[in-house]
C-alpha cells in the first residue's frame, strides 16, 4: 500500500491536496493498522482519514475511536448506520456501499462521534450514504439535533 501510494502523494504534495483514506480493509478497517499505514507514508500534511462509520463499525472497529486517535486528520466523514441483523458479519466484512436505514435506527452509536467531531472542531464536508429519500430526511434531522445538543 505504500509502495503504491507513493507517486499519489508525489502529486498531492505538488497540488497542494490531502489525501484521505477510507475504512474499507483489514488494515484500514483497525485504528492500530490505519496508525502504522499512516505512520508508514508520512506526510502528515498530505494523508488523511475520511471515516466511514458504518465500515469502521462493520470491520470491526468502533467509529468514535478514529476520531480519539486521528483527530485533525479526519478530513471526511461518510455517514452510515447498519441493522442489528448485520452485527453477524462485524470483523468479517470490509466496507459496504449504501444503508439501508436511517441514522439512528441501526448499532452504530453515532451522537457520540458527532459530539466528538464538533469537540475537535471538525468542520469538513461530511456525507450520507443512507439509501431511499425518507431515510436521508430523517438522517438528515437527526445529525441537525445531535450536533445542537
Amino acid at each position: 500500500i505504500v509502495e503504491k501510494l507513493q507517486a499519489p502523494l508525489t502529486w498531492a504534495e505538488e497540488l497542494g491536496v490531502t489525501l484521505l483514506i477510507e475504512p474499507h480493509g483489514v488494515v484500514t478497517d483497525d485504528v492500530g493498522t490505519m496508525g502504522d499505514l499512516l505512520d508508514a507514508l508520512g506526510h502528515e500534511d498530505f494523508v488523511g482519514v475520511c471515516l466511514d462509520t458504518g465500515n469502521a463499525w462493520l470491520g470491526g472497529s468502533e467509529p468514535l475511536d478514529f476520531v480519539k486517535t486521528f483527530g485533525a486528520r479526519i478530513g471526511h466523514v461518510h455517514w452510515k448506520d447498519l441493522p442489528a441483523e448485520w452485527e453477524d458479519r462485524r470483523g468479517t466484512m470490509y466496507g459496504c456501499g449504501m444503508s439501508p436505514i436511517a441514522l439512528g435506527d441501526g448499532v452504530i452509536d453515532l451522537p457520540p462521534i458527532v459530539a466528538a467531531l464538533a469537540e475537535i472542531g471538525f468542520d469538513g464536508a461530511t456525507t450520507l450514504e443512507i439509501a431511499g429519500a425518507d431515510n436521508v430526511r430523517k438522517s438528515v434531522e437527526r445529525l441537525t439535533a445531535w450536533e445542537r445538543s
